[in-house]
């Protein structure tokens, strides 16, 4: 397995520990990107806008060692044909469920379904 085909491994490992709820990402300093932390290291995942105005936005994950040095970056664009495309899926599922859990999305529809009681 070479590095393209790890990292995507790794994008589709974070999204299901994401969606099962076992990872916990964090907000950072920029509004488009968010991390999930690990003993050795620091996973960040961000929204960008394309340079192409017809196309939608594209979407990269970083890995940081534990002195902050960033050791890989890649984005769904750069996966996208050894994936066939399928890095695209991925990469913006990821992105949504980290941005949801760092936001605290669920809770807040949960609090405003409370508040707003049963039809």
């Amino acid at each position: 397995m070479n590095t393209d085909e790890k990292l995507l491994e790794l994008a589709e490992r974070l999204l299901k520990k994401t969606q099962n709820g076992s990872l916990i990402w964090e907000r950072t300093a920029a509004f488009n990107v968010f991390q999930s932390a690990f003993p050795n290291s620091t996973i960040k995942i961000a929204e960008y806008q394309s340079t192409e105005p017809e196309e939608g936005p594209e979407y990269g994950l970083s890995i940081y060692n534990e002195h902050g040095n960033q050791i890989e970056n890649t984005t769904d664009h750069t996966l996208s044909k050894m994936s066939h495309g399928r890095s695209f899926a991925v990469f913006s599922a990821l992105y949504r469920e980290a941005r949801r859990r760092a936001l605290g999305v669920d809770e807040a529809v949960d609090d405003l379904l409370g508040q707003l009681g049963d039809e």
